[in-house]
């Protein structure tokens, strides 16, 4: 059994790292902080958690000798803070993206980790979605074996076989809505803005998929609000990330297309995948994490999806209530991962490397755009070298 306490009981630790905590066979939640006495009681009597401690101080939770690892959902800010002090108690952290909100930073929870032996996982949780792995797993395939179509068309007679044909090319579109934020979120002392508190995402996922080392990276836009970033790599792949927060959640949020040897893979919302280029094409649906209404609707994939969205925004007129509807985003499986990792003393599975990587990068579109140009990746940067 793993002895959990949560830092931070706001909308996200609500609508995640609670429920899924309690949900795991292996994990014991003693201990709730927040700074808000009300929020803490309420959190502990809609989980059933009464016999948690509630604590409004966070150094509390880390003197405690019942707490073997801690999970946090907190201003970005206060990250490098509980990092220092998990290290000093030796807690095992799990922090919310992004880990930290600069290089300098990063570099200093990389020596904190070097020095105490922790595991800092960062919660960079696509990658482990149900239907991610499936396009990873779809991609790697077609790298390794590669099948045409025997309809495509025919390579003309002299047409040269070129270095460009061997890149992954990714387009990850973000339809987000500017409502469901708080003032926080662009405070650049608390949240940093929408590059470094939410592209970090995207910066992370797109290393993963093309699995190459990004060279330069190029961003419009505002470093706050609404933007467009490329990274390219090292072998010629593009990932272009198209991000704005004038879009409305009546529609899904997120859509993921990578093309790569002739054939093209889709993610739809993390419901529904499909595969193209590589005879008849195959499409695969996913479960839903959350879904209040699988009994009304039953199915799934994405058409189902927008089904049930239109039925929870009539029951929301009708009740007052919104009916709970979550894609499965990999929360619960990188936080099973984690629980392993501190169990069976295994590696972290989004360590520290990850999580200063993905800041380094968030930290480089921000000077693009505020430069207009170009910014290269520094080979140094990605892989520092830092002495405990």
């Amino acid at each position: 059994m793993v002895r959990v306490a949560i830092i931070g009981c706001g909308a996200f630790a609500e609508s995640q790292h609670i429920p899924n905590c309690v949900a795991h066979p292996d994990v014991e939640v003693v201990a709730l902080c927040d700074l808000r006495r009300e929020r803490l009681e309420e959190v502990a009597r809609r989980f059933g958690l009464e016999r948690a401690s509630l604590v409004t101080d966070s150094a509390e939770v880390f003197r405690r000798s019942d707490v073997d690892a801690v999970l946090a959902a907190t201003d970005h800010s206060a990250h490098l803070p509980l990092i220092a002090e998990a290290a000093r108690s030796g807690k095992h952290l799990l922090i919310e993206k992004p880990m930290t909100m600069t290089q300098e930073e990063s570099l200093q929870a990389l020596r904190l980790v070097k020095q105490s032996g922790i595991k800092l996982c960062v919660d960079y949780n696509r990658p482990f979605s149900p239907s991610m792995r499936a396009i990873k797993e779809a991609l790697e395939e077609h790298r390794t074996d590669p099948v045409t179509s025997p309809w495509r068309s025919k390579r003309a007679p002299g047409f040269p076989t070129l270095p460009e044909e061997r890149a992954t090319n990714l387009v990850i579109t973000i339809n987000d809505e500017i409502d469901s934020y708080r003032p926080q979120h662009l405070d650049p002392g608390r949240g940093g803005g929408q590059i470094l508190g939410e592209s970090c995402h995207w910066f992370d996922l797109a290393c993963w998929l093309i699995d190459r080392r990004p060279v330069r990276v190029l961003a419009s836009g505002s470093t706050r609000l609404s933007h467009s970033v490329t990274l390219d790599f090292e072998d010629g792949s593009m990932a272009t990330l198209f991000f704005s927060v004038c879009g409305t959640f009546d529609y899904p949020k997120e859509r993921y297309e990578l093309t790569s040897g002739g054939a093209l893979f889709l993610n739809e919302f993390f419901v529904e995948t499909a595969v193209y280029g590589r005879g008849e094409a195959v499409r695969k649906t996913y479960p839903m994490q959350f879904d209040d209404l699988r009994t009304e609707v039953p199915e799934e994939g994405f058409a189902a999806y927008l089904a049930k969205r239109t039925l929870a925004q009539r029951r929301f007129l009708e009740t007052g209530k919104m009916p709970a509807l979550a894609p499965d985003k990999g929360h619960q499986a990188l936080l099973n991962a984690f629980i392993r990792a501190v169990r069976d003393d295994l590696p972290c599975p989004v360590d520290e490397r990850r999580g200063a990587r993905a800041t380094y990068l968030s930290g480089l579109a921000i000077q693009s755009i505020r430069t207009g140009m170009p910014v290269p990746v520094c080979r140094e940067a990605l892989d520092a070298f830092v002495q405990p």
